[in-house]
């Protein structure tokens, strides 16, 4: 029970911390009388506003805002690469819709050769313009956009001659238009942001004789891929389907760690270790819920002789393995960890899910 001096006590305490509050309070006042007003904030137009609403505003293309902007991105690319450019409108509701599926292609293209090591092989530069604006509808008229969106694509030569910056001899260079109507339309097979990245793959891979199948690029997690990613998942859970289902997100990173995670040498030397491997990638080929992850353990049986042969050196399948994609290449496996989850928080939930999912 408190005395009577325990009382005083926290009287006297609750009275300090008053006066000191108020004091505080009156200096604040006394500091803001002495401050200079502010000027007002000039109204923002609507187009700034929908910019501020961050409709266009975080991105990883490269946006043109003029003719030198474009003939500055032609100047950063090789003649062997490609530059892909969308034309938009800022009031297009399709071209809303259509964004999300560019900033993949562009952290694919872009951000993922920005952040990887310098290679030898041409590139694709993905960039966008907005085409509803009135400076820049000459622009739009020399690439030929007529529909919003529309994207084309070609090398540093053909877009310095359709600017007129070049004047090639012999027969005019045109861009090539990319049909993205059809990819649309097949993206129940394909996803658009993916139908996107093949077709302009395979456009360099004719262009430079490339190898069939080779890969330009990489998906790497950003800040902005996974708020993107966020919002696609709780798109799906509120209107009921379209969206990236977070949960099985989830279960391809925790399958893909799953990998690496066990392809250490100290655990390929267990007794056993082949044969449970194996069982464990039937498991994963029969009844995992990703078809990236059952197509990869469908490729790492049918290889697993090659991938694994009988008494092989544990640090020489440690290396092999690391390197392997179990469930494709929807992002680079250096690049994975427990921060590229969507809803789990860390690896252990996404494993119990794909558990859970697979009994």
């Amino acid at each position: 029970m408190m005395t009577t001096k325990g009382f005083v006590s926290v009287f006297v305490l609750c009275a300090l911390l008053l006066v000191v509050s108020t004091a505080g309070a009156s200096r604040l006042v006394e500091d803001e009388a002495s401050a200079p007003v502010p000027a007002p904030e000039p109204k923002k137009n609507r187009l700034e506003k929908l910019t501020r609403k961050g409709e266009w505003e975080v991105t990883q293309t490269y946006q043109i805002k003029g003719q030198d902007g474009l003939l500055d991105v032609v100047s950063k690319a090789k003649e062997s690469d490609l530059i892909l450019i969308v034309a938009y409108a800022h009031w297009c509701a399709h071209c809303k819709k259509f964004r999300p599926k560019l900033e993949k292609v562009a952290n694919y293209f872009n951000t993922g050769r920005d952040n990887s090591a310098s290679s030898d092989l041409p590139r694709v530069f993905v960039s966008r313009i907005d085409c509803a604006l009135s400076h820049l509808k000459p622009l739009c008229e020399k690439l030929g956009v007529t529909q919003y969106p529309t994207a084309f694509y070609g090398s540093p030569g053909q877009f310095r001659y359709t600017l007129d910056e070049d004047d090639p001899e012999g027969h005019p260079i045109e861009l090539e238009q990319l049909d993205l109507i059809a990819i649309e339309e097949n993206h129940k097979k394909v996803e658009v942001p993916l139908g996107v990245i093949d077709a302009m793959e395979q456009a360099l891979i004719t262009k430079e004789s490339l190898e069939a199948g080779t890969k330009l690029g990489k998906f790497v997690i950003t800040p902005e891929l996974r708020e993107q990613f966020h919002d696609d998942v709780v798109q799906k859970k509120v209107f009921g389907g379209g969206g990236v289902d977070g949960g099985l997100h989830d279960m391809e990173v925790a399958t893909a760690l799953s990998l690496r995670y066990l392809a250490q040498a100290i655990n390929f030397k267990k007794e056993g270790a082949r044969s449970a491997f194996i069982n464990w990638q039937g498991w994963i080929a029969y009844f995992h819920p990703s078809g990236n992850c059952m197509k990869g353990a469908q490729d790492i049986l049918s290889e697993i002789d090659t991938l694994w042969p009988e008494n092989e050196d544990p640090s020489v399948l440690e290396q092999r393995f690391q390197d392997m994609q179990q469930c494709g290449n929807f992002m680079d496996i250096s690049e994975l960890d427990e921060n590229a989850f969507f809803e789990c928080e860390e690896y252990s939930c996404g494993l119990w899910k794909s558990f859970h999912a697979m009994s």
